[in-house]
């Protein structure tokens, strides 16, 4: 009887065991889905504005070097 009692713990704890470290391999699974998803949008994000950025400059028929230059009277003192 005390053998059957052990068992049975055993695979209770066992079960347990498989349920968690598999609900923790889904979480992280779903996290690094989640990043990769972020990282695509922060890449989408930094090509559309450099494409703003780029049709700004030659819709005001400016050179980078301008465009900095007009940046830097407009930018905030440290």
């Amino acid at each position: 009887m005390t053998s059957l009692l052990v068992t049975a713990g055993a695979l209770i704890v066992a079960v347990l065991v498989a349920f968690f470290k598999g609900s923790l391999f889904g979480a992280q699974k779903e996290r690094a889905k989640q990043a990769t998803k972020d990282s695509a949008a922060v890449r989408d994000r930094l090509e559309m504005d450099r494409e703003a950025t780029a049709a700004e400059q030659k819709a005001t028929g400016r050179t980078d070097d301008e465009a900095i230059a007009e940046a830097i009277k407009w930018s905030r003192k440290r």
